[in-house]
């Protein structure tokens, strides 16, 4: 069965839960069975680590990596924000991994403008 995280929100407060569901219509009749708050999202989780153990934090990263990034094709920009960046990475470096790995609606990204790298 696929694994998938469930967004739930009710005035200010927004709940995420992770399980696993036959599908995706099973997860939104669960919750809409037991329980008060509205389905605002499901995704399928399509990755786990196998490894549960996270790296030890040794503060070696920059805290943040803003960006906005701007499609050729249909002219749309969207915000891009990354967390903990590796200190050996640049901007150049960041911005030639987003338009081979990452993509604004469907269309490749053709620039990418006000960045800022946070320590």
């Amino acid at each position: 069965m696929p694994n998938y995280q469930v967004q739930l929100k009710q005035g200010s407060n927004t709940k995420v839960v992770n399980l696993e569901a036959k599908s995706v219509q099973h997860c939104l009749d669960f919750f809409s069975y037991i329980s008060t708050m509205l389905v605002s999202e499901i995704r399928e989780i399509k990755y786990q680590s196998p490894d549960s153990t996270p790296p030890v934090d040794d503060f070696n990263y920059n805290g943040q990596f803003r960006t906005f990034a701007k499609s050729d094709t249909n002219k749309m920009s969207r915000q891009f924000i990354f967390p903990n960046i590796k200190k050996i990475r640049d901007e150049n470096e960041i911005f030639a991994k987003m338009k081979e790995c990452l993509e604004i609606d469907g269309a490749t990204i053709h620039s990418i403008y006000a960045s800022l790298m946070k320590g």
